[in-house]
C-alpha cells in the first residue's frame, strides 16, 4: 500500500513538472457562409500537461454580411481544451465569449438602423498539429465555431448564421 501511494506521488510531481507553458501570435483565415472572407489575429496562452493541453486566447477579427451592409467587428475571448491523441497531433473543443461591435450601412442605415454592441458565447470544435523547435512551438489548426448572431431588427436575419471555420497558424515560445 505505500508503494502504490509512493508511485501516484511521483508519477503525480512529474506530470506536474512536465507541463510546458507557451505564449505568442497566431494569425488565421476565416471564412463563412453568410460572410466575406477575412484575416483574423490573436495572441495565445498555451498550457501543456502529458497529453492535454489548455490554451487561452484573445484575437481580433473583422467580417462583412448582407453585401457589405452589415460589418460585425469581434474581440472573441477563447477557452480551448486540447487533447494529443499522438504527439504532434491534437483535438480541441472549447467556448468563446465574443464581443461584438454591428455597424450597418448604404439601405440599412437609411432605414434607421443604429450600430450596437452584442456580447454573445459561440462554441468551437477542431483539430491541429504542433511542431516543438527547441523553445519554440509552431502550431496550426482547423477549428469551426458555432456563433449566432442575433439581429432581430432586421426581418428574415433575426437569427444569423454566423458559423465558420477558422484556419490559422501560430508561433508560440516557451515561457
Amino acid at each position: 500500500m505505500k508503494k502504490s501511494i509512493l508511485f501516484l506521488m511521483i508519477f503525480a510531481c512529474s506530470a506536474l513538472f512536465a507541463q510546458s507553458f507557451y505564449i505568442g501570435p497566431i494569425a488565421g483565415y476565416n471564412k463563412g457562409n453568410n460572410q466575406d472572407p477575412t484575416a483574423t489575429v490573436s495572441g495565445a496562452i498555451r498550457v501543456s500537461i502529458a497529453s492535454y493541453g489548455i490554451e487561452g486566447s484573445v484575437g481580433y477579427t473583422s467580417s462583412k454580411f448582407v453585401g457589405g451592409a452589415v460589418e460585425a467587428t469581434n474581440y472573441p475571448i477563447m477557452l480551448t481544451l486540447m487533447m494529443h491523441p499522438l504527439p504532434i497531433v491534437y483535438t480541441q473543443a472549447g467556448i468563446g465569449w465574443y464581443n461584438t461591435k454591428l455597424e450597418f450601412s448604404g439601405p440599412l442605415k437609411a432605414i434607421g438602423l443604429a450600430d450596437e454592441t452584442k456580447s454573445q458565447v459561440g462554441y468551437h470544435v477542431g483539430f491541429g498539429a504542433e511542431i516543438p523547435l527547441g523553445n519554440i512551438l509552431l502550431t496550426g489548426d482547423i477549428k469551426y465555431i458555432f456563433l449566432d448572431y442575433n439581429l432581430g431588427v432586421l426581418t428574415g436575419l433575426s437569427n444569423s448564421n454566423a458559423n465558420f471555420t477558422l484556419i490559422s497558424a501560430g508561433l508560440l515560445f516557451k515561457l
